[in-house]
């Protein structure tokens, strides 16, 4: 695994977490509801 980092791949999963985000409790909250989604789609395909 290279441990080079990609600033576009960051930016866009930045951007896609934190988009509408206003404030430091909006954009953890924002954080919060991406990384739930993310952890529940890759939890469903072991059921």
């Amino acid at each position: 695994m290279s441990a080079e980092i990609d600033e576009y791949r960051e930016d866009r999963i930045t951007m896609g977490a934190v988009v509408d985000a206003y404030g430091a409790e909006e954009r953890a909250m924002g954080w919060y509801y991406y990384l739930e989604g993310k952890s529940v789609s890759h939890s469903m395909l072991y059921v």
